[in-house]
């Protein structure tokens, strides 16, 4: 039987908190554990002080179920047994088959002798490992001041309210109007909204020279996402990383290549460290959408969804990489999506992942062998840098003709 009940939800005017009813069905509700949040120089207690308040703030919202602190204890147990050889992706998704829970909320809080404040928050997907949501929070003052900022915090995680970080002063990327670009402070690497949508993924009657595994085409609706401008740079990469990979080093304004997906992941780790926000692989799904700018029927993700010697750099004609942002860009505003070096996804590769049916912000986060890439490089033919063109990867592999670029969920 489905049971209607009434809710609160957080919304902000100006700076202060109200309730606004909602109408929520209590089945349709997707179960969410906020774990502990990992403090340093703040002390323990302060640490489950703020994983409180965000779990206050996540119930009132209306739109989760979440769980009890006796089985979050569990689930946090679960969570620190499991750190030895999984990622976060991974622990996300054994812990969610383990106890039915859709998302888990962590962070961290840093202390700035005990004057200022820096609190992350992520959101991870525990079917697919994803982190599609984070906010950060930066607070100058008492903690006391600081915890009551917090559920505003889980507010916007929970999607009630846009303007909640501009009351609470927390980083975020806004959302944006479409083709609006947004610079990450740390790399200087430019995204690009884009503001989601539906359309039909694979090899439709727009393209032709497909393989089976761009087939059946299906109807997929995607959320609004942010998207690196560029392949990530080799001056970007050296920011993060300190070192250079890269094959072709000829300036940091080209591609960094020779990176694996292993690779990717370790820059994104460091990435996200340091600027408190979270970035990750486009999955292929978004990956397409983007190319073919905005997931229209063109085959080629170009200025004019063909392909020629003018608009991307591929089939051995230069013999090299070449800067990004040489070519002219799609239609949203996206540079080498075609060419220049191939581009990791985030998603484990499925041959049959098609065949599914519509669905709604895919990611292959299953286990497999190989990861999806998309794009070709300066060294394919045209087949290959077909928009809806699915290659595979080892993800321990790394050549010269192979990057990525960067994904960021409002």
């Amino acid at each position: 039987m489905r049971v209607l009940v009434l809710l609160s939800c957080l919304a902000v005017l100006g700076a202060t908190l109200v309730a606004v009813p909602v109408l929520v069905a209590e089945e349709e509700k997707p179960r969410l554990a906020v774990l502990n949040w990992a403090a340093t120089d703040a002390t323990p207690a302060q640490a489950e002080g703020i994983a409180e308040e965000m779990r206050s703030g996540f119930t009132r919202s209306g739109r989760y179920t979440v769980v009890d602190r006796t089985l979050t204890a569990k689930i946090l147990e679960e969570w620190e047994r499991q750190q030895s050889g999984l990622n976060e992706a991974e622990r996300a998704i054994q812990v969610g088959k383990l106890y039915n829970v859709r998302y888990i909320v962590t962070g961290k809080v840093i202390a700035y002798e005990g004057k200022a404040w820096l609190v992350s928050a992520v959101m991870l997907d525990a079917q697919t490992g994803v982190a599609w949501h984070s906010q950060t929070l930066r607070h100058e003052g008492r903690f006391f001041d600081l915890l009551g900022q917090v559920p505003t915090l889980a507010a916007r995680l929970a999607g009630v309210d846009a303007a909640a970080s501009r009351s609470t002063g927390a980083a975020s990327v806004p959302s944006a109007a479409p083709g609006a670009t947004w610079t990450e402070p740390i790399t200087g690497m430019e995204f690009v909204y884009v503001p989601g949508g539906s359309y039909e993924q694979g090899c439709g009657s727009w393209t032709s020279d497909c393989w089976d595994n761009e087939k059946p085409t299906r109807q997929v609706r995607l959320s609004p996402f942010w998207l690196g401008k560029t392949e990530v740079t080799q001056g970007q990469w050296k920011r993060v990383m300190g070192s250079n990979p890269s094959h072709f080093q000829k300036g940091d304004d080209y591609p960094v290549e020779r990176v694996s997906w292993n690779d990717a992941q370790e820059f994104i780790k460091r990435l996200n460290a340091k600027s408190g926000q979270t970035y990750r692989l486009p999955s292929e799904a978004q990956w397409e959408y983007a190319c073919r700018s905005g997931g229209k029927p063109v085959a080629f993700g170009t200025d004019s969804g063909s392909l020629n010697e003018r608009n991307a750099n591929y089939g051995k004609t230069s013999g090299v990489t070449t800067p990004v942002g040489k070519y002219p860009p799609n239609a949203l505003g996206h540079s080498d999506m075609a060419g220049n070096v191939w581009e990791w996804t985030q998603d484990v590769y499925d041959g049959e992942a098609y065949r599914s049916g519509p669905a709604s912000d895919p990611v292959n986060g299953g286990s497999g062998a190989f990861r999806v890439r998309r794009g070709g490089s300066w060294f394919n033919d045209p087949r290959l840098l077909r928009c809806s063109n699915r290659s595979v990867g080892a993800p321990s592999v790394s050549d010269y003709r192979l990057g990525f670029r960067l994904a960021r969920t409002p």
